[in-house]
């Protein structure tokens, strides 16, 4: 009988008997699933993230999502990472199934592994042969999720440079047995649910550890980087701590075995050349970060660019609006964009972005190529204009003028303001420092003053002076009388403010100098108030100051009813001010609170709120003297309170020393503790030296009178402190009160 029964794989061929048929069918086609490519010989650091990869490859944990994602810019180390820990779980016996590889080339210059063409590895792999792979990308997949489904042992998928989430997920098991990890440039926000990683640089002592590990690796004992001391700690952070960067440096040092670490940092240091260094065979920053650069949207690409005219450290939205010139919720989106490329990461506070270093000079180069010569301009004016809400906010005087221009986004309240100010802090101070360094001054002459002003009450003393300095520079470089005058009184208030009297007098009598010159007669009265109070000042803080002694401060002119009615008032509320100073230096208590409160009531009337802050502390300090200690310590809360609200932290500290004195003569010595502690934590966060010291003698006072269990010890430490503070002032009295208390302490 001729008769076939049952499916052929293959042609039915007839031989020698009827009934004897042979079935041709084609051999088996063999499994690939042992193909992991090697680890990576020096192999450093990321102990964490591997303990964290191996909890999630580890057969006896289920994770919340059976799919891992390592992402990170060009050249951070995620295919490393992965094929370590796919290696390590491989060794441990957690996919006995085998290990599916594969690149899906979606950031490299040839075209991206499409899914079906990746699924027809993975079936081949998987011992499919090629005339029963399905046609189309839905059979594929489908025949991919059974075969793994019906694999009895564990597989790892490990799916290195994906592009697009889209490009990924044909390819995942349905099965949860099974394990994917996923490395990615870009952060696959749509490929859900999925276990992330975001990978950074490493350390430093990693970094030097790379670099030394791959010299041994090329050469036995070659242990120039062990030998090279400091430039081994300078090359790593040349190379931004990358770890492609890293492996690159170490592979120049490895192809020239006479050639010191020194060198090569010497080599890097230009920052110019940095990432032409940086390349060695067919390893280069450079090309990494164009493929990545190179995918950009055009808004995103220019952007990026343009970020690289930004001086400072960081950048928020509105910043890279008025950079780009585009509607702040465009920089938004262009911004996600770059962060979701890892081009920019995310910094402090939220909403601010930076660089990694050698992505800066990549976008440095870029600018280069297709400059824009008024992007600084443009982000000058933009920092012009919230500086001026600052100064609208705080002063009602406005005796700083300017030209904001234009720029991104409203006004804020005074809160989000002072947030954004401590934010932008070093971003401000580099912007105008480059501004000033490239001529232009006409950007610079006021606002620098602005600038100078708000560093001055948020603290930073050394930064406000050189903001100060850098305005006075501007008005004289533009000829601009009335900047430079403005510029010389602030430095000179700043001078005052830092106990340095003798040099506010110089300053303050140059600006008075140039004011008259110019005939500006209600400016001339400001400062001639100004030389004034500092004169006070100096007076108070030593009885036997001569600053001023030559010539008396001018008083201000009469008949000034024509000026600005404003600046007037100010001027005449200031002079009123230094009265009741002088009353109060005199002893004469009861006719300084009186000046006092009429300055007070003014503030208030005007919405001089740093004036009414100033006032609500001097009038404390006449209730103290009189005794009055119940309303000294309403006076000294409500001051500090208003100069919390107003940002100056500096006048809050100085009000809650005067406010723990108050408590510590009122017998209160744990509410005098905590102002005291209150102080001093902010006079460290604002550097001022001397403040600090006062406030530990305080400190340390209270304490030894209070005598608890630990107040003795506490107590002399912060004395000993106070006196390592106030060395550079010898003659100052509270340093001699120190030395007699802490003698009294020590045994």
């Amino acid at each position: 009988m001729n008769r076939f029964e049952g499916t052929a794989l293959g042609p039915v061929v007839q031989a020698r008997r009827i009934d004897r048929v042979v079935l041709g069918a084609d051999v088996p086609p063999p499994s690939a699933l042992a193909g992991l490519p090697p680890v990576e010989a020096a192999f450093t650091g990321r102990a964490a993230e591997l303990a964290d990869l191996a909890g999630f490859l580890d057969p006896g944990v289920e994770p919340p999502a059976a799919v891992g994602v390592l992402v990170g810019p060009p050249g951070i180390g995620k295919t490393a990472l992965a094929l370590r820990a796919a290696h390590a779980a491989v060794a441990a016996g957690w996919f006995p199934g085998g290990v599916l590889f594969q690149d899906l080339r979606g950031f490299a210059r040839a075209d991206p592994l499409e899914p079906e063409a990746a699924l027809e590895v993975h079936l081949r792999a998987l011992g499919v042969a090629g005339q029963h792979l399905p046609p189309d990308l839905a059979g594929r997949a489908a025949l991919h999720r059974s075969l793994l489904a019906e694999r009895p042992g564990r597989v790892l998928l490990v799916l290195d440079d994906a592009g697009t989430a889209a490009g990924v997920a044909p390819l995942l098991p349905g099965d949860r047995r099974h394990r994917v990890l996923v490395t990615s440039r870009d952060a696959l926000g749509d490929l859900a649910p999925a276990r992330r990683w975001e990978l950074g640089v490493l350390s430093g002592d990693e970094s030097v550890t790379l670099v030394a590990r791959l010299l041994d690796v090329a050469r036995d004992g070659d242990d120039r980087v062990a030998g090279a001391g400091r430039a081994a700690d300078e090359l790593a952070a040349l190379c931004g701590h990358l770890p492609q960067a890293l492996a690159i440096a170490g592979g120049l040092l490895a192809c020239d075995p006479g050639r010191p670490v020194a060198e090569l940092v010497r080599a890097l240091a230009d920052r110019g050349e940095r990432l032409a260094e940086l390349e060695t065979g067919a390893r280069s920053v450079r090309a990494a970060l164009d493929l990545s650069y190179e995918r950009l949207p055009a808004p995103a690409a220019r952007l990026f660019r343009l970020l690289a005219a930004n001086p400072g450290p960081t950048i928020a939205a509105g910043a890279a609006a008025a950079l780009a010139e585009v509607p702040e919720r465009a920089a938004r989106r262009c911004l996600a964009v770059l962060r979701q490329a890892h081009l920019v990461e995310p910094a402090e506070p939220r909403g601010w972005f930076r660089f990694h270093d050698l992505i800066r000079l990549y976008a440095e180069d870029r600018l280069r190529d297709q400059p824009d010569p008024t992007a600084l301009r443009r982000l000058l004016a933009h920092h012009n204009r919230m500086l001026l809400n600052l100064v609208v906010h705080t002063f009602p005087d406005k005796l700083i003028t300017v030209e904001p221009g234009p720029s991104s986004g409203g006004f804020a309240p005074l809160p989000e303001m002072l947030a954004w100010f401590d934010a932008e802090r070093p971003n401000l101070v580099a912007a105008f420092r480059e501004a000033a360094a490239r001529g232009l001054h006409a950007d610079v002459a006021h606002n620098a003053t602005m600038l100078g002003v708000h560093l001055q009450m948020r603290g930073g003393w050394d930064e406000a002076l050189a903001a100060h300095r850098m305005a006075v520079e501007a008005g004289r470089a533009v000829g601009d009388p009335v900047a430079t005058g403005y510029s010389l009184a602030y430095l000179g208030k700043a001078h005052s403010a830092m106990r340095d009297f003798d040099r506010a007098d110089h300053v303050l009598r140059e600006a008075l100098d140039g004011f008259r010159r110019g005939g500006d007669r209600g400016a001339a009265d400001w400062v001639s108030v100004e030389l004034e109070s500092n004169r006070l000042q100096a007076r108070q803080a030593d009885p036997g100051s001569r600053v001023g002694s030559g010539a008396p401060p001018p008083r201000p002119a009469a008949g000034a009813a024509e000026h600005d009615v404003v600046t007037t008032a100010m001027n005449a509320l200031h002079a009123l001010s230094n009265t009741a100073t002088e009353l109060f230096r005199q002893g004469r208590y009861d006719d300084a609170l009186a000046r006092f409160e009429e300055v007070l009531e003014v503030s208030r009337e005007v919405g001089f709120r740093p004036g009414e802050a100033s006032t609500l502390t001097n009038i404390g300090n006449c209730h103290y003297h009189r005794a009055d200690l119940g309303r000294a310590v309403d006076c000294y809360t409500a001051s500090a309170e208003v100069a919390r609200e107003v940002g100056n932290l500096h006048g809050e500290a100085l009000t809650r020393t005067s406010l723990g004195n108050c408590y510590d003569v009122a017998g209160l010595p744990d509410e005098a503790v905590a102002q005291f502690e209150r102080a001093l934590e902010a006079f460290r966060a604002l550097g001022d030296r001397h403040a600090e010291g006062t406030t530990l003698f305080y400190l340390g006072r209270t304490l030894a009178d209070r005598d608890g269990p630990d107040d003795r010890p506490r107590a002399r430490d912060h004395l000993r402190r106070c006196l390592e503070l106030l060395a550079p002032w010898p003659d100052y009295e509270i340093a001699a009160w120190a030395r007699e208390r802490l003698a009294d302490l020590d045994p």
